[in-house]
C-alpha cells in the first residue's frame, strides 16, 4: 500500500478522533460562557461578538444631557455609558470569561505521521515502515476543574469590580457636581456681597460730598468692591475649569451647567455609623470582590497541588510495512517519572498567594472602614454647624451691619466700624457656604464608599 493511500484512507479517521478527543469537557463550559456574557449585555446577540463600549447600553431616544433641566440621574445615566473607565472594567469581565473558558478546555491531541527505515536503494519509500496515528494528552488530575473553578471566581471578582468601579465613578461625579454648585453659589453669594460692599461706598460718597466724611473712606469702599469683583471673575474661571473636570468625569459629554436643577444641600439626615459599617461589611463590592479572589486562590492551591500528577499521552497508530508488506498497528503510553519536578515551587507559590489575598482583603475592610469613619466624622460634623451658623452668626452679623450703616450715616460711628461689620458679614456668610460644601462633599464621599444603598434624606435634595 502507497504511503498516499494511506494518508487518504486513515487521516480523516484520525482526525476525527482528535476532533473528539480536543473538544472534550470545553463546549458546555463555553456556551455557559458565552450565556453569562450574553446576560451581561457584553456580547451581541446573535453573533456572538463583543460589544464596543457605545452598544453596552441600549441607545436611548434622546440624550439625557439635551433636556432642558439636568438632574443628577442624567450624568449618571450618562457616565454609565460613556466613562472609559466604566467601560474598561466592563471590558474587563470578559477578558476574565475568555480566560475560563480557555481553562476548560481539553489539550489538543496531535496528528503524527513517521516513516522509518527508508531504504537508500532500490524501492525508497515503499519498502519503508510508515504510520500514522495520534497521540492525545490524558488529564488524569483535577488541575482544569480547579483552574475552572478558579476561573468563575475571577470571572465574579470582575463583576464586583465592575460595581465598584460605577460606585466609585458616580462618587466622583457627585464630588465635581458638589465643586460646580460650590463654585456657581460662591459667584451669587460675591455678588450679594458686591450689593453690599456698593451700598457701603455710595453712603461714604455721599457723606463725602457732604463732607462729612474724607475722601480715604470712599477709597477704602471702592477698594473692598473692586476686590469682589475681582474674586467674582476668578470664581468664573474656576467655574469653567470644574465644568471641563465635570464634562470629563462624564464621558467627555459637555454637561450645559446653565441648565443644572441640582442645588448644594443645606441639610441632610442623621446618620448612625454602626449600620454605615454593617452595611459596607456586608455590601461593599471591593470586599465582595476581595472575597471571591480568596476562592479563586484557594482553586489555585489545588490546581498547583493537582499538577503533582503529571498528564499522560495516549498513542494509537495505523502503519504499513513495506518491507513484510503487512499492516501494523502501534499503541503507547507515555508516564513522565515525578523524579525532580513534583511543582514544590508552583504549590509554595499558590499558598503564599492565598496568604496574600486575604491579608489584602483586611488591608481593603480596614482602608475602607477608615474612609467612612472620616466622610462620617466631616458629613456629621457639617450639618450640626450649619444650622448655628444660620441661625445666630450670619443673622446677627446682617443685624450688625445695619445697625453700624445706620449709625455710620448718622455720623454717630466709624467708618472702620462699618467697614469692620461688613467684613464679618461676608466672612460669615462665606464660612456658611464652605460648611455647606463641606457637608455636599462628605455625602458624595459616602456614596462613593456606600453607593446607592445610602439612604437618602426628606426635604432638601443631597445630591
Amino acid at each position: 500500500m502507497r504511503v498516499s493511500s494511506i494518508l487518504y484512507t486513515w487521516l480523516p479517521g484520525a482526525v476525527m478522533v482528535g476532533v473528539q478527543l480536543g473538544g472534550c469537557g470545553g463546549e458546555l463550559s463555553g456556551a455557559d460562557i458565552l450565556a453569562d456574557l450574553r446576560r451581561q449585555d457584553l456580547l451581541a446577540p446573535l453573533e456572538g461578538e463583543p460589544l464596543i463600549p457605545d452598544q453596552w447600553q441600549r441607545p436611548r431616544e434622546t440624550d439625557p444631557l439635551a433636556s432642558d433641566e439636568i438632574t443628577i440621574d442624567d450624568l449618571l445615566q450618562t457616565a454609565d455609558r460613556f466613562n472609559p473607565r466604566i467601560a474598561e472594567a466592563r471590558a474587563a469581565i470578559g477578558v476574565a470569561a475568555g480566560a475560563t473558558w480557555q481553562a476548560g478546555l481539553y489539550p489538543n491531541p496531535s496528528l503524527e505521521f513517521e516513516a522509518e527505515e527508508i531504504p537508500l536503494t532500490a524501492g525508497g519509500p515503499t519498502q519503508s515502515k510508515t504510520t500514522i496515528g495520534v497521540l492525545q494528552p490524558i488529564i488524569v488530575s483535577g488541575r482544569r476543574s480547579a483552574a475552572v473553578a478558579g476561573g468563575w471566581a475571577e470571572q465574579r471578582a470582575r463583576g464586583w469590580d465592575l460595581q465598584q468601579t460605577r460606585r466609585a465613578v458616580f462618587g466622583d461625579i457627585r464630588h465635581q457636581l458638589t465643586e460646580v454648585l460650590y463654585l456657581r453659589e460662591a459667584i451669587r453669594l460675591n455678588g450679594s456681597l458686591l450689593e453690599v460692599a456698593r451700598q457701603t461706598l455710595e453712603v461714604a460718597e455721599t457723606r463725602f460730598e457732604a463732607r462729612a466724611a474724607p475722601e480715604s473712606e470712599v477709597i477704602r469702599a471702592r477698594v473692598e468692591a473692586d476686590s469682589l469683583e475681582l474674586a467674582i471673575d476668578r470664581l468664573q474661571r474656576d467655574l469653567v475649569a470644574a465644568g471641563e473636570r465635570l464634562n470629563m468625569r462624564v464621558g467627555g459629554r459637555e454637561v450645559p451647567i446653565e441648565r443644572l436643577t441640582i442645588e448644594l444641600a443645606s441639610t441632610g439626615p442623621k446618620l448612625d455609623f454602626a449600620p454605615l459599617e454593617q452595611l459596607l461589611s456586608q455590601h461593599h463590592p471591593s470586599l465582595l470582590a476581595a472575597d471571591e479572589r480568596i476562592k479563586a486562590a484557594e482553586h489555585g492551591v489545588e490546581q498547583a497541588s493537582a499538577g503533582r500528577h503529571p498528564d499522560i499521552a495516549a498513542r494509537l497508530a495505523y502503519g504499513f510495512d513495506g518491507e513484510s508488506d503487512e499492516h501494523i498497528l502501534e499503541a503507547g503510553l507515555s508516564i513522565p517519572l515525578m523524579v525532580f519536578d513534583r511543582n514544590q515551587g508552583n504549590i509554595l507559590k499558590a499558598r503564599f498567594q492565598l496568604i496574600a489575598s486575604k491579608e489584602r482583603a483586611r488591608v481593603q475592610r480596614n482602608g475602607l472602614r477608615a474612609d467612612l469613619a472620616s466622610a462620617y466624622q466631616r458629613y456629621m460634623s457639617a450639618r450640626e454647624q450649619i444650622p448655628a451658623f444660620e441661625n445666630r452668626i450670619v443673622g446677627a452679623a446682617e443685624r450688625s451691619l445695619a445697625q453700624t450703616r445706620d449709625g455710620y450715616t448718622a455720623g454717630k460711628l466709624l467708618f472702620l466700624d462699618l467697614l469692620d461689620a461688613q467684613r464679618t458679614l461676608a466672612q460669615a456668610r462665606v464660612a456658611r457656604l464652605n460648611l455647606v460644601r463641606e457637608l455636599n462633599t462628605a455625602w458624595a464621599q459616602l456614596h462613593a464608599i456606600l453607593g446607592e444603598s445610602l439612604e437618602q434624606p426628606d426635604g432638601d435634595e443631597i445630591q
